[in-house]
């Protein structure tokens, strides 16, 4: 399964803080989404939690490894 590289302290707290606040949904979707790959969920989990395909939340997690929350 593919899932998010381990996320430090700092990182989990700023998608804490984004996925309570940010005024962007999607932002909010796709900082929970890290959250749920940091603590295992798989890709197809979390794409049927937020009813999206699963290639998308793999975009997600690529973009992450990729770019950071400049990615999101």
């Amino acid at each position: 399964m593919k899932y998010v590289t381990s996320l430090n302290h700092v990182e989990i707290e700023t998608l804490q803080q984004m996925h309570a606040s940010h005024p962007s949904r999607r932002a909010r979707m796709r900082a929970h989404s890290l959250l749920l790959s940091h603590q295992r969920y798989t890709i197809p989990q979390i794409a049927r939690l937020y009813q999206v395909d699963q290639r998308r939340v793999s975009a997600w997690m690529a973009r992450w490894q990729a770019w950071g929350f400049v990615g999101l």
